[in-house]
């Protein structure tokens, strides 16, 4: 069963808590190479999400099994990718029925984040963030686990690629969380609740990964020890070029603005802008007719946006990917995010947007707190201030704000929002107004 997520606005937020990974990751030859617990999960995880990233080095001769459950290696519970085409697949008893299928295959080269969920109403699949394929529901028992590979059959059936951020919860994520945990790793994983394995491999040596969750489920490298010289799975600096922490689109009348922002840029010359209507990359076109300029090498928070001027169909999706080049002329491609035009290029779910007389916020960006400053017009009075996430979520209105209103950063409940763009829409007993801030923790 195929399922499409469309948005109406802002479709795709990476959040970041302002944490910069070590960034080493673990490459697989497509060999012997794996990585398998051997002390079993206890208890055995039998519904909840498992996440990773995956760059493929080449498409698998056959099936590669990224994930699997195991013990001796024997066939279990799998999710693989398909021979000779690169598209994620469920195997096995992993879910009932309907098996997950990925729309498009994974892009050679290109880091990819992949979640499945699952429990007893069902399944889903996300690719970077956006709901891929949803199926049938849980069927499994992780008490084993095993990821890069699996002996099956007589023969390896191998990644030849690199993995990294490996999590297992034992509980569904939500969108929200996958898409604000995706960017970075994860703060104190130990005080994670439902966190049952981690392994964010930043190992540089040795034949274990080590499990960061409090439960401490080592890792083993199967099939070789750690050499230097070793052709077979090794520790690896998987350091890019650019630390993304938000990456977003949002319809402007029949355009698209793009926004992202950078924590950190090591050697970036610039940026190149693609667009599809069909979520595939390979039918892409490329958008700027001069590479956008980079920032170099930065240890602090870039901001960048780009419009997309062309004249856009309404009551369609279109989708957009940022690419960033080293000097040395090496791309890095990150998305895609997503955005739907409306027919008459209106958004009845977004905040109005009327004519700006003086209001703005400082700091901006901010972090925790931030001010909103307005002057009005004669006979006009501030009413409220709401503020809205991404995904057109009121997270806090302010009722008769007066100038300067402060806003402490926290949500209805108390609780302090995610790092990235709010907009707040003042709102008069004649007009409203919206701006963008963006907080940066």
């Amino acid at each position: 069963m195929k399922f499409r997520l469309i948005l109406l606005i802002f479709t795709v937020l990476l959040l970041s808590v302002g944490l910069v990974a070590q960034n080493n990751c673990l490459n697989f030859d497509g060999g012997d190479n794996n990585i398998y617990c051997y002390t079993g999960f206890d208890p055995a995880v039998t519904q909840g999400t498992i996440e990773f990233w995956v760059n493929l080095n080449a498409l698998p001769d056959d099936n590669a099994r990224l994930i699997s459950n195991g013990a001796n290696y024997n066939i279990g519970d799998e999710l693989y990718l398909t021979s000779g085409i690169g598209k994620i697949k469920t195997v096995g008893s992993l879910v009932v029925g309907d098996d997950i299928e990925s729309t498009n295959p994974l892009a050679i080269g290109v880091w990819t984040h992949v979640a499945l969920t699952a429990d007893g109403s069902g399944s889903t699949l996300y690719i970077n963030g956006l709901i891929d394929d949803t199926g049938g529901a849980a069927s499994f028992a992780f008490s084993h686990f095993r990821f890069g590979g699996q002996y099956t059959a007589g023969f390896y059936e191998s990644l030849n690629g690199k993995m990294d951020e490996i999590r297992v919860w034992n509980d569904v994520r939500t969108q929200a969380e996958i898409q604000g945990n995706m960017y970075h790793e994860l703060p104190n994983p130990t005080a994670q609740a439902n966190l049952v394995a981690y392994y964010p491999l930043n190992e540089t040596t040795g034949s274990a990964a080590s499990d960061g969750s409090v439960n401490s489920y080592i890792g083993t490298l199967g099939a070789l020890t750690f050499d230097t010289s070793s052709v077979s799975a090794d520790w690896e600096d998987g350091e890019l070029p650019v630390t993304l922490s938000s990456f977003t689109a949002i319809c402007l009348g029949g355009n698209a603005e793009l926004q992202w922002t950078t924590q950190s840029e090591s050697n970036n010359l610039g940026w190149n802008i693609y667009r599809s209507i069909d979520g595939n990359v390979e039918n892409s076109r490329i958008l700027n007719y001069e590479l956008i300029a980079g920032a170099g090498s930065s240890n602090y928070p870039t901001y960048y946006s780009y419009i997309d001027n062309d004249e856009l169909l309404g009551n369609m999706t279109y989708y957009y990917w940022i690419e960033d080049v080293t000097y040395e002329s090496i791309p890095t491609l990150h998305g895609p995010v997503s955005v739907t035009v409306l027919g008459d290029h209106q958004n009845p779910d977004s905040p109005e947007i009327g004519m700006v007389l003086s209001i703005h916020n400082y700091p901006n960006p901010f972090n925790p707190d931030t001010q909103f400053f307005f002057n009005l017009k004669d006979g006009e009075e501030a009413e409220k201030i709401e503020i809205y996430n991404t995904r057109g979520q009121n997270v806090r209105t302010i009722e008769y704000p007066t100038s300067p209103q402060l806003w402490n950063g926290k949500d209805y409940s108390g609780v302090g929002v995610s790092s990235g763009i709010y907009m707040y829409k003042l709102t008069t007993n004649r007009k409203s107004y919206v701006k963008k801030m963006v907080l940066s923790k």
